[in-house]
């Protein structure tokens, strides 16, 4: 017969070894489990691990901090070096004028463009006090067509029926007028009772000083129409408008002589070249630095001729 020795193997479980009888009694069921012993002594440490080879994922970014301060205001560097001359600008000199009466510009001016003379009607009296030079392609924006209330513009005639020769022709006609530009000037005047310019001055063109009938309603500027008048083909019909008459001179508080009484006052109208442009600076700045010079920084000028215009110059440059 056999015989069973129940023993706990190394994971606890209840084993059964047979045996055979040895000639005692029958083997009695395993006891109860002992009580725990104490613990083992430490283990020795184990060997280092190697690196992973998976790479850490970075985390979300974080919030967005505050602003720093001002930083201090850095020391001021030391100057650089002189740039190269820029190329010629094309300048802010020159002037424009009407030359009344006209389709062409003197030599030396260029057209901006052509029209006609326009103004209020002779018999309004309200309405612009001056005349206008009238583009011939007029460009409008928005619009009502219709006569509503407003200020109105009517061509000019010329009003000459009473005088001699050329100007008689010139009767009745729409005057015609061009725009000018003159580059190197800087200053235009209308010198009236003169058919020549001050000493200094360049003639753009000379004429007749003319303007509304001293007695109609309507008043207009006094203009200087160009002593060589043209008209507007096709346009010799008394339909009024605006109207040019020649003015005279009147003695009393006007001085005669020697202005003469009735008698048609000239004009002309002056454009003088600006100081600043071409051989005329030389002039200028040899005046402001006397000879002899050295080269140094208060050689150094600065000529302003209005806001939008300045000049500096180096003299030992």
């Amino acid at each position: 017969m056999a015989y069973c020795d129940y023993r706990l193997d190394q994971q606890g479980n209840l084993t059964c070894q047979q045996m055979q009888n040895p000639g005692r009694g029958r083997v009695g069921p395993p006891g109860p489990p002992g009580k725990q012993g104490p613990a083992g002594p430490k283990g020795s440490k184990g060997e280092q691990g190697k690196p992973g080879t998976n790479k850490p994922s970075p985390g979300p970014p974080g919030p967005k901090g505050d602003q720093g301060a001002v930083g201090k205001t850095g020391a001021q560097g030391t100057q650089g070096e002189k740039g190269e001359k820029g190329q010629d600008g094309a300048g802010n000199s020159g002037v424009q004028y009407v030359r009344w009466g006209r389709t062409t510009c003197p030599t030396g001016a260029q057209i901006v463009y052509k029209g006609i003379m326009g103004g209020e009607h002779y018999t309004h009296p309200g309405g612009g006090a001056n005349y206008l030079c009238l583009p011939h392609n007029p460009k409008y924006d928005k619009y009502k067509d219709g006569i509503q209330n407003s200020g109105y513009m009517y061509g000019t005639e010329y009003e000459v029926n009473d005088r001699d020769g050329k100007q008689r022709n010139l009767h009745d006609h729409e005057a015609p007028c061009v725009v000018c530009f003159a580059k190197s000037r800087g200053s235009m005047l209308m010198m009236p009772a003169r058919n020549d310019c001050p000493s200094g001055w360049t003639e753009e063109y000379h004429g007749y000083l003319m303007t509304a009938y001293h007695n109609h309603k309507h008043s207009t500027d006094f203009i200087c129409v160009d002593g060589d008048p043209e008209y507007v083909p096709g346009t010799h019909a008394n339909k009024n408008g605006a109207l040019l008459y020649p003015v005279e001179g009147v003695c009393g508080s006007l001085p005669c002589l020697p202005y003469v009484n009735g008698r048609e006052l000239t004009c002309a109208v002056c454009t003088k070249s600006n100081p600043l442009v071409g051989g005329n600076c030389l002039k200028v700045w040899a005046q402001l630095i006397p000879e002899p010079w050295e080269p140094r920084e208060e050689n150094r000028v600065t000529i302003s001729i209005n806001p939008s215009d300045t000049i500096e110059r180096d003299f030992y440059s």
